[in-house]
């Protein structure tokens, strides 16, 4: 472990008061510095000018450190939880690396025992948007691919290998499913990057995976 790379996190986020670093940054995620970081808050304007993007600018920069790391990798890059596209956006801002974009895009669903409960976009307490507005804000998003449904069963016969996978789905079924479906198709030295850890169910999905993971304030990471 770098003691000095974390250090360098604990002075950027801590003293902010937003994060909480559990477990030591090591050296493969690399060192922090101005002129990347800047980078980081820049693209995180632009995109907040261009779409909604739920993301904060210190989550942006830890989206932005993730990547970075996995750009040697020549394969393509998966978010499952796209939303309106602003983290597939920001994303590529970084990389050319094509994109696998996974989301019901309308449809929340939730899981309890064993059983799915479907909300359509039309409930108040989901972010889903309208299948049929899909076209305009991902037209700028170029080299994606977008899977329509429910993950993982808009996945079935992919067997690609992926560089980096950022899951943002906020539920224990999802981000289960999609521990278990990417870890396998990780190329080694490939990252996933989990959003909203503090979620009771994100947080199980986690510990029931069973791999260790870094966090980083609302994220985690899981190195292969």
């Amino acid at each position: 472990m770098n003691n000095i790379i974390l250090d360098k996190i604990r002075e950027y986020y801590l003293l902010k008061g937003k994060f909480n670093i559990s477990v030591p940054m090591p050296d493969e995620i690399g060192e922090m510095d101005s002129w990347h970081t800047q980078k980081a808050l820049d693209a995180w304007r632009k995109v907040k000018k261009e779409r909604k993007f739920l993301l904060s600018k210190e989550e942006s920069v830890v989206l932005y450190y993730a990547l970075k790391k996995t750009r040697e990798i020549d394969l393509p890059i998966a978010e499952v939880g796209v939303y309106e596209g602003g983290s597939a956006s920001f994303m590529r801002k970084f990389t050319d690396k094509e994109l696998y974009l996974f989301d019901t895009f309308g449809v929340y669903v939730a899981v309890y025992e064993g059983k799915k409960y479907v909300r359509t976009s039309e409930d108040k307490m989901t972010f889903g948007m309208n299948v049929f507005s899909l076209k305009e804000p991902f037209k700028e998003i170029e080299n994606s691919n977008i899977f329509v449904g429910l993950f993982p069963e808009t996945a079935k016969g992919i067997e690609q290998k992926f560089s980096f996978v950022h899951l943002d789905c906020d539920l224990y079924q999802s981000i289960s499913d999609g521990l278990n479906f990417f870890y396998p198709r990780l190329e080694t030295g490939g990252i996933i990057l989990i959003h909203d850890i503090y979620l009771s169910g994100v947080r199980k999905a986690l510990y029931d995976f069973g791999k260790p993971y870094l966090s980083i304030g609302n994220q985690g990471i899981i190195i292969k």
